[in-house]
């Protein structure tokens, strides 16, 4: 590639980022917090301990009220692949949303649809995930949904890109069910989700108003189930543990017990009932 090649590159990227400057930020950050998670030394990458320095929480964590982790762990990128892949479509798609709606719009998009996706990813595997692919997926499911509305959002989804991201949603889930990949399907499928039933604000008639109601209930019914999921082991496992923190031993055993057939790591789970027999001898 010539240099004049890169050069005409570089000035679509300035150009972008003058009339996009929220999605040049929302993809700056993305580059910069996952870059100072890879550089810090002294820690393992894979560490919750480590990520959470850079926002990345666990579960625990955000169960424990520190609930801005739904929205700061979609900065963080796991590998470069992931990283790569989501700046680029969310670069691509940002610049033409935000050609269309008041940047206080898609500010509150952003915010709503990350926020939604990680707490999908928390109700469903017990941690909100790492990455903006919820987010890239809720902006997908906009433009998808409202392409006949919009000639500008039907432009930028050609068939070739709707079948690239409706096949890479089931290959996620098979790779995941295949224990080869360790994906957040659930934020996938809940920014989707989300974004479809953003997406028909932008249609005239009386679905306007039936979509917004739908998707303020069913984000609504996201984040309730994020704090209130007694079929996660992980919740249920931390619910035992406050539970044996206030001295109710038998409700902490039934709840370790429990957590354990949900699929806890058996280690956690018998450690645990172990030194709860401890405490109650």
């Amino acid at each position: 590639m010539s240099t004049g090649r890169y050069s005409g590159i570089l000035v679509e990227l300035v150009r972008g980022a003058r009339v996009a400057p929220l999605t040049a930020f929302t993809c700056f950050a993305c580059l910069v917090v996952t870059a100072g998670a890879w550089l810090e030394g002294g820690a393992e990458p894979e560490s919750w301990e480590h990520m959470a320095r850079w926002g990345a929480l666990s579960g625990p964590d955000i169960w424990e009220g520190r609930i801005w982790g739904l929205l700061t762990s979609v900065f963080v990128h796991g590998d470069l692949l992931h990283l790569v892949f989501n700046v680029y479509w969310l670069w691509t798609f940002g610049l033409v949303l935000e050609r269309v709606l008041p940047r206080v719009a898609l500010l509150g998009l952003l915010v709503a649809a990350g926020v939604v996706s990680s707490a999908a990813e928390l109700a469903v595997t017990g941690d909100p995930g790492i990455g903006v692919s919820g987010v890239l997926y809720a902006w997908f499911g906009v433009l998808w949904s409202a392409r006949r509305a919009v000639p500008s959002f039907a432009a930028a989804l050609d068939q070739r890109t709707i079948g690239l991201f409706l096949v890479w949603l089931v290959v996620c889930i098979v790779a995941t069910h295949l224990e080869y990949w360790n994906i957040g399907n659930a934020a996938h499928l809940g920014g989707l989700l989300f974004g479809v039933g953003v997406g028909p604000s932008f249609l005239p008639g009386r679905w306007r108003a039936q979509a917004r109601a739908a998707t303020v209930i069913g984000s609504a019914g996201v984040l309730v189930a994020a704090f209130w999921c007694p079929w996660n082991a992980e919740w249920t496992f931390q619910r035992a543990i406050r539970q044996h923190e206030r001295g109710e031993l038998e409700q902490a055993e039934r709840s370790y017990r429990r957590s354990l057939e949900q699929g806890v790591e058996p280690e956690r789970a018998w450690g645990a009932l172990a030194y709860l027999a401890q405490a109650a001898d």
